[in-house]
């Protein structure tokens, strides 16, 4: 249920490609351990929804209908890692200490 949130509140007006993303830093985040996604997920200053959301259920059926499928689809290991096996991502807007691309 966590991934599913994370995705669907991550990424639910990203490409097919941009959510599985999302999927992918997380579970590779949590040692794709099922048990740890969602303290990840909730962990502090790690995913924005959490902190700024007062309400975190979904508003919109077919788009959560589809965050729930494709979690299940990423912890059942039907998609490929096309993170590089990434732990973190930000936004392009975002420029991180360091960044120099």
């Amino acid at each position: 249920m966590c991934l599913a949130l994370n995705i669907y509140h991550e990424a639910r007006d990203e490409p097919p490609e941009g959510q599985v993303a999302i999927a992918m830093v997380t579970m590779n985040h949590a040692n794709w351990k099922t048990r740890s996604v969602c303290g990840v997920i909730y962990q502090e200053k790690q995913f924005s929804w959490t902190h700024h959301l007062n309400d975190f259920t979904p508003q919109e059926p077919a788009v959560w209908a589809v965050a729930r499928r494709l979690a299940q689809r990423v912890i059942e290991g039907h998609h490929e890692d096309i993170t590089d096996s990434a732990t973190h991502f930000h936004t392009r807007s975002v420029r991180p200490g360091g960044a120099t691309h």
